[in-house]
């Protein structure tokens, strides 16, 4: 074997790993993206999963600039985190821990002190709407209860668009 034909085999060797290099690396962001898109949807199906029985049972809310309230006729009993049919205040908040945005649900009934639970991490806002007027979205201000709820979850990352969903309570 030549020096030339040595050289062209460490040539093809060369671009062989350097294929195979761009494909395993295609293969492990396909695999970040996939696991990324994963997590996206076990939180939103958790943030609904809480959201729904407060929303269902509610009275009046208000959105707020970092969340919302609702009066609700539903509360989480602390110990066992059953629903009990228990008049609270349920405030649904993002607050900011290390640049990251955290969401928590604090509910108050009566003279109980208030319950704290963490929601999930990367969301910077939540929204509700009533779905019959979508285009109004008003702050601070208390309204009735919609029968038909449009949530909308606003996430921190960039790439993440906001995810909606809509709720008939009756």
């Amino acid at each position: 074997m030549t020096l030339v034909e040595l050289l062209a085999a460490l040539a093809i060797v060369s671009m062989l790993m350097v294929a195979s290099m761009s494909v395993v690396t295609g293969v492990t962001r396909v695999g970040r993206l996939s696991q990324r898109q994963d997590e996206l949807q076990s939180l939103q199906a958790g943030v609904r999963q809480l959201l729904e029985p407060d929303l269902i049972h509610a009275r009046r809310y208000r959105n707020t600039t970092d969340g919302f309230e609702i009066e609700t006729l539903s509360a989480l009993a602390p110990q066992s985190l059953q629903r009990k049919h228990w008049p609270a205040v349920v405030t649904y908040q993002t607050r900011q821990i290390d640049d990251q945005p955290w969401l928590f649900r604090t509910q108050v009934v009566g003279a109980m002190p208030p319950v704290r639970q963490l929601v999930g991490g990367g969301i910077s806002n939540v929204d509700l709407q009533d779905a019959s007027l979508p285009d109004v979205l008003d702050y601070d201000l208390w309204g009735p209860a919609p029968e038909v709820w449009l949530v909308t979850i606003h996430f921190s990352d960039a790439d993440r668009q906001p995810k909606r969903f809509v709720l008939q309570t009756k």
